[in-house]
């Protein structure tokens, strides 16, 4: 009887563990992203941002944050992601980024397209300084029916690549709805 209540307490942990991620389906922004248990939602004081998801366990730094932003523009609804791939750059993604007044030494690393999940992107990495440290931001832009998204992982340049192998598997899930 001990062993066969040791195998469901065990099986129980696995149910549980297998659905302690979520996902976040877009209504209004058509888009959709799948997070395990790593991850966790929270809230931003950036009004652009949708959602942004936070190291819910230690497999990744305190520092790690991924958001994903979205905006529609009826005037490019017909446009493909082909078009704009072909007038997306590095320059444009990172000028928020680069302007912005609290952000100083900016270097462009890295840009070129790329996969985000199943979609086509460009892929920015960036560095620069804040007010609290030094900051890596890996940045993909797409596009699909009139909606550009910006979706972008955060960490410091200590933690960046080990935070990244983590953020991965989110990215990874990263798709378009309807």
């Amino acid at each position: 009887m001990k062993r066969h209540l040791v195998l469901l307490a065990t099986l129980l942990g696995l149910v549980c563990a297998v659905f302690a991620g979520g996902e976040y389906r877009s209504v209004k922004n058509h888009f959709s992203i799948d997070f395990g248990p790593d991850w966790k939602t929270a809230a931003s004081s950036d009004s652009t941002i949708e959602v942004a998801l936070v190291p819910n366990s230690d497999v990744c730094s305190l520092t790690a944050f991924l958001s994903v932003c979205a905006s529609y523009n009826a005037e490019l609804r017909n446009n493909s992601i082909e078009d704009f791939l072909k007038i997306t750059s590095g320059e444009v993604i990172a000028r928020h980024v680069k302007s912005a007044p609290f952000v100083s030494d900016f270097k462009l690393l890295q840009e070129g397209k790329a996969k985000l999940g199943k979609v086509q992107a460009y892929e920015v990495l960036m560095r620069y300084t804040t007010p609290v440290g030094a900051r890596y931001r890996r940045t993909f832009m797409t596009f699909n029916k009139g909606y550009m998204y910006n979706i972008s992982f955060h960490s410091t340049p200590e933690s960046f690549e080990s935070d990244y192998d983590v953020a991965k598997k989110v990215l990874a899930t990263f798709d378009f709805t309807r």
